[in-house]
């Protein structure tokens, strides 16, 4: 029951796709809005399109102010990467809204309540997420458990230290 809609958010209405959604999902698309004022926009039209019981969930990266750090991080990614790949996350770098700017648009514009984090060592990185609709069944829980006994020792650390790195902030 997934269907795709090629369409630009900022003016997205549910009779485009025959209803509301049961789920948004953006993960690095927010940057690359032309401008602020755009972010209260999409954030407006998530609730317009989302089922009362809907729920979103947004990641992406926000501006940072050292051009050192820029610059470092592009440095890395070129060693692994295309040029072209190298230049448009150079340029996504440069196109970032700031945390707060965003932070500000989703407490105005989101449907509450929500959660916010950021990355605490890293903290251009950020999310935005509604609160968990139903729980799991014990299916699902019995699985996760499953697959985390499977894991190395080194992808179990790193899990770790990627909840860690969330600093949370609830928004009500």
């Amino acid at each position: 029951n997934i269907r795709t809609l090629c369409a630009d958010i900022r003016t997205l209405k549910s009779t485009d796709f025959g209803g509301q959604v049961d789920l948004v999902i953006s993960t690095s698309a927010l940057h690359h809005l032309p401008q602020p004022e755009d972010l209260k926009t999409v954030f407006c039209t998530i609730g317009q399109i989302l089922k009362n019981t809907g729920g979103f969930y947004i990641f992406d990266f926000g501006f940072l102010k050292s051009q050192k750090t820029k610059k470092i991080l592009v440095l890395d990614l070129k060693k692994k990467a295309p040029p072209l790949t190298v230049q448009d996350y150079e340029d996504s770098l440069n196109a970032c809204f700031q945390i707060k700017k965003v932070l500000n648009s989703a407490i105005e514009s989101l449907p509450k309540p929500f959660m916010f984090f950021k990355s605490m060592f890293a903290d251009f990185f950020y999310f935005l997420k509604s609160p968990a609709r139903t729980q799991s069944p014990d299916s699902v829980k019995i699985k996760i458990l499953t697959i985390w006994r499977s894991l190395s020792f080194e992808n179990k650390v790193e899990h770790l230290l990627l909840r860690l790195l969330r600093r949370r902030k609830t928004q009500n």
